[in-house]
């Protein structure tokens, strides 16, 4: 399955996949957190889901990029409905993230067609969304 970008700007990883899907990101941020424990600190201040047993099953679960380094994550927690699970995002992997109490459809919408929604916003620089794959 191609990737997908929205407006040649937001990609939402595939549910299923070898390479560009959740499942494979959460992988391999797994592994280069448990290859590198300060690598954590990149996660902070939720931590990522399955880094430690610690979580008790909460953290974030990546679903989404940008081409310019943005990070959109869910915080999963299993005691929740996931169509509940806020988004966590942020502009750059050194910055802090920002927490928004939203769908991801709904945040992916936001970006792309409200020009005053957050750091995140494409839509001042892309009239009309579109969407293709790649």
């Amino acid at each position: 399955m191609p990737a997908r970008a929205r407006s040649d700007h937001v990609v939402v990883l595939e549910a299923r996949g070898a390479t560009e899907s959740v499942l494979a990101q959460h992988v391999s941020v797994l592994r280069s957190v448990r290859g590198n424990p300060d690598n954590r600190r990149m996660l902070e201040p939720f931590g990522l889901l399955g880094a430690n047993d610690e979580s008790k099953g909460k953290g974030l679960v990546q679903w989404g990029y940008s081409f310019i380094e943005e990070e959109c994550y869910w915080l999963v927690d299993p005691s929740r409905d996931p169509s509940t699970w806020p988004v966590v995002a942020r502009v750059d992997p050194l910055e802090p993230f920002q927490r928004f109490d939203m769908a991801a459809s709904e945040f992916v919408y936001r970006v792309l067609t409200e020009a005053d929604f957050s750091a995140f916003s494409v839509a001042a620089a892309i009239k009309t969304p579109s969407y293709r794959a790649f």
